[in-house]
């Protein structure tokens, strides 16, 4: 695996070649307002898209109710991807599946040599996914083939990110590597000092992501070369999300016998790497924050008893929207926005949908004893995996 030599980068034109509609953080609240509509009919990645805004047009409501399930493994814990009809996910067996959206019914299954943890990404006729038996996937969406795997060193449970025909990825021995989509050669590849378990953020020839040092760095996705890094006390095990200008990274706190606060998530501007505001506790972000309309919505975890709590933050400077107690039901799945309505799996076992701007409960769907899998929504719908081992789909 040959790395790229930054020294033969040349230096990017920040207004010519990336970013063009980024703005200095003073501008960050006019961004938001303007710039957060993206939705995607389908839920091609993890996050519904490269930026990871988890957000889709609508939902199936307060009165949702599973319309089919589908056994697939021991558990279901990958995220689901859903394009065209089809829906692609990955079990604990080992097995990256294909499942019709509209009734439930197994397409196709391709087995690996290690637990598919990984929310797969789907661009045109192929799917991207890692696993456990330290290889990244490239198979056919309508047959499940084989097409292309890339060998890393180490295990891959972060979901990669598809983009301009390129794939990243980051793997649990530190290494973020580009592929091209189409072949699966390697395009650049760098070494972190620290492993990576979320999906980078690509956005306008940009590559965010965190590692679990706690760094934060933003490279440029056509070539590697870092434009910035910021570091932190505490690991990123979640992806990060973009809305405008705006990073948003969540942290995990320290499991010390007495640990010290740290800053649990914070926003950066991504032009230049430089904080815009940080939320600070003996607490942590596990999940994705999901991104709409200048809100923040994200699940915390704090202390010994695990008390969780699931909170709406104003972006321009994180102040506190309203906050809704879960107890000791851990949030280990990435909330949702669809509509007027915020969907997430919990420790309990059920899909929990909350009034996205109250936070008022308004509807539960039993599924499982528990659900660490992430929902992927699309034309109404809701997906998700669960501990039973199976694929459920939620309508309205």
């Amino acid at each position: 695996m040959n790395s790229i030599d930054m020294r033969e980068c040349r230096p990017a034109s920040w207004g010519r070649h990336l970013f063009c509609g980024f703005v200095s953080s003073t501008l960050v609240g006019l961004v938001l307002a303007l710039g957060m509509g993206t939705a995607w009919a389908d839920w091609p990645m993890f996050g519904g898209g490269p930026l990871h805004t988890g957000e889709a047009e609508w939902g199936p409501g307060p009165g949702a109710a599973v319309v089919w399930s589908l056994a697939l493994g021991s558990s279901v814990d990958s995220s689901p991807a859903v394009v065209d009809g089809r829906v692609f996910v990955g079990t604990a067996d080992g097995d990256m599946c294909a499942v019709s959206a509209d009734e439930g019914r197994l397409l196709w299954r391709f087995p690996t040599g290690g637990a598919v943890v990984s929310s797969p990404a789907v661009e045109g006729d192929r799917v991207v996914f890692g696993s456990a038996d330290r290889f990244v996937y490239c198979l056919g969406a309508a047959d499940g083939k084989l097409l292309w795997k890339y060998r890393t060193w180490r295990p891959v449970t972060a979901p990669p990110t598809v983009a301009e025909g390129m794939v990243y990825t980051g793997s649990i021995d530190g290494t973020l590597t580009a592929l091209g989509l189409e072949k699966g050669e390697v395009r650049w590849q760098v070494q972190d000092p620290a492993g990576i378990s979320c999906a980078p953020v690509v956005a306008n020839g940009w590559v965010f992501y965190g590692d679990r040092s706690g760094t934060v760095r933003a490279r440029q996705a056509e070539v590697g070369k870092q434009v910035w890094e910021a570091a932190s006390k505490s690991p990123v095990v979640a992806s990060p999300s973009l809305a405008g200008s705006l990073l948003l990274v969540p942290h995990m706190s320290f499991t010390a016998l007495t640990p010290a606060k740290v800053d649990y998530l914070v926003a950066y501007d991504g032009a230049t790497g430089n904080r815009l505001w940080a939320l600070n506790g003996v607490i942590s972000v596990l999940t994705t924050p999901a991104l709409a309309e200048g809100v923040g919505y994200f699940a915390t975890v704090e202390g010994y008893l695990s008390d969780t709590k699931v909170l709406a933050v104003n972006l321009t400077d994180g102040s506190e929207l309203w906050k809704r107690p879960m107890g000791r039901n851990v949030v280990a799945s990435s909330p949702v926005v669809a509509g007027d309505y915020l969907y997430f799996g919990a420790g309990d076992g059920a899909l929990h949908i909350l009034a996205r701007r109250t936070g008022r409960p308004v509807g539960q769907v039993e599924l499982a004893t528990k659900v660490y899998s992430s929902p992927a929504v699309s034309g109404g719908r809701l997906y998700v995996g669960a501990n039973d081992g199976k694929l459920y789909c939620v309508g309205g």
